[in-house]
């Protein structure tokens, strides 16, 4: 299949992220990518048109039960379904099951949506507060910190580890056994103009996914790769 090829394209994932996507496109012939990250979905349609295979293997019961199904229809109305197991890289379609390479794994299961969670940049921060700590920039770029002994430095890398901070994936608000109205952290972001944002952060060893996790106000959940004040943790002696 060429890119052009293709009028719509469904992705069911039931696997560590679940996610629904019903991708198509409108008027124009472009697709319809609102709350999607453009880039990341690109890359994923470059990767299956044309899907290449790394290798072939015996058909396997386990694709009875894929961690992702990926629908394409084409404008004719003809559909190519393709089913993936994460797990061992493979994949499996009318042609048989094949083995993928990584980066092609990659591109098929990554989260589409928009994974920036803080929409500012670091010079729109005025404020940030957690616990007894508040750091402070002026419009000027001038730090000040209360209530800790971080240095300016260290804040600094707090405040632009923040500004446009992703998520790895977002996932439903049953998806671990947390509380929701008691996060471990709490970090306030104030920007020099608009609304406070609320960061909640939830450690591994509070839930029984074992990921950090976290949520913008009342947003959804979302995954993190680490925690946000690892960079100004003093490391243990």
């Amino acid at each position: 299949l060429k890119p052009t090829d293709i009028a719509s394209v469904r992705i069911e994932r039931t696997g560590l992220f679940p996610a629904t996507y019903n991708i198509t496109r409108d008027k124009s012939g472009k697709f319809d990518l609102k709350g999607l990250d453009p880039e990341t979905f690109n890359t994923l349609r470059k990767a299956i048109t044309p899907l290449r295979a790394a290798g072939w293997q015996a058909n396997s019961d386990h694709f009875k039960n894929p961690d992702e199904t990926i629908t394409l229809t084409t404008r004719n109305g003809k559909k190519h379904v393709i089913a993936l197991s994460s797990d061992t890289s493979t994949g499996h379609t009318v042609a048989g099951t094949f083995t993928l390479n990584t980066p092609t794994v990659d591109a098929l299961t990554a989260e589409l949506r928009d994974r920036v969670v803080i929409h500012l940049d670091v010079d729109q921060i005025a404020t940030v507060t957690y616990g007894k700590t508040t750091i402070t920039r002026d419009s000027n770029g001038q730090i000040t910190v209360k209530g800790t002994s971080l240095s300016g430095e260290q804040s600094g890398k707090l405040l632009d580890k923040l500004a446009g901070l992703k998520a790895d994936h977002f996932v439903p608000a049953n998806w671990a056994k947390i509380d929701l109205t008691h996060p471990t952290q709490t970090l306030t972001i104030t920007p020099h103009k608009g609304e406070p944002i609320k960061l909640s952060i939830w450690p591994p060893s509070q839930n029984d996914r074992n990921m950090w996790i976290g949520r913008i106000n009342d947003g959804p959940l979302f995954t993190l790769d680490a925690d946000p004040l690892d960079i100004v943790k003093t490391p243990k002696k």
